[in-house]
């Protein structure tokens, strides 16, 4: 690579762009602790992608959309604490709802790290997401039934839980996720430092 970025693009493109036009691009661009402002966080412009790339035998692929950035957690492996930041930055609710209203597809990817990190936000997240009556999946959203409840009235259609182990723990929460008709695609981590070739094989079976 000629040049490297890190961190978040809002606010600093612009310098790079400006090195590019003066032949003077820098080797590498750090932004990583320079997260910028979440409201300057805009609407993607989707109208320049060509849709016939993001079509999988006549399907058309969801789209990506975030409500927030950074993490508050910080769960093994996940690298977005480093990436985004420990602290939950929330883009304001009516623009995130107002973009994903505009997509023209039914089917939403919410990227965003943990939907889980803000009762009351989630709620009201899923509140205003109702009347779009567009499905989606994210990563982990709250599991209590007040939560999951108002998650299925928003349309989630599933999303990905971290299955490290057979715990009661791991059983009971995809239970839940279930039992609001949430769909659950695990993403199973192998190679633990606490996983010994038997605790390996009891997860797999």
């Amino acid at each position: 690579a000629d040049s490297v970025f890190l961190g978040e693009a809002e606010g600093h493109m612009e310098q790079v762009f400006d090195d590019l036009r003066r032949g003077a691009l820098a080797p590498c661009y750090d932004f990583l602790d320079q997260r910028p402002d979440i409201g300057l966080v805009g609407t993607a412009r989707r109208e320049i992608l060509n849709r016939r790339l993001y079509n999988y035998r006549g399907v058309q692929m969801v789209d990506l959309v975030h409500a927030s950035r950074g993490c508050r957690f910080h769960c093994y492996p996940c690298a977005v604490a480093y990436l985004g930041g420990r602290k939950l930055r929330p883009r304001p609710i009516d623009k995130a709802v107002t973009e994903m209203a505009a997509i023209d597809n039914n089917r939403l990817f919410i990227v965003d790290n943990s939907l889980a990190q803000d009762t009351e936000w989630e709620l009201a997240l899923f509140r205003e997401m109702i009347p779009l009556k567009k499905k989606w999946c994210s990563h982990p959203i709250e599991d209590t039934p007040k939560v999951l409840d108002l998650a299925a009235q928003a349309g989630a259609w599933y999303v990905y839980q971290a299955v490290f182990d057979t715990s009661e723990y791991i059983r009971e929460r995809i239970k839940r996720y279930h039992d609001h008709g949430i769909a659950v695609e695990g993403t199973i981590l192998l190679g633990l430092d606490s996983h010994t070739e038997d605790s390996i094989k009891e997860l797999i079976d």
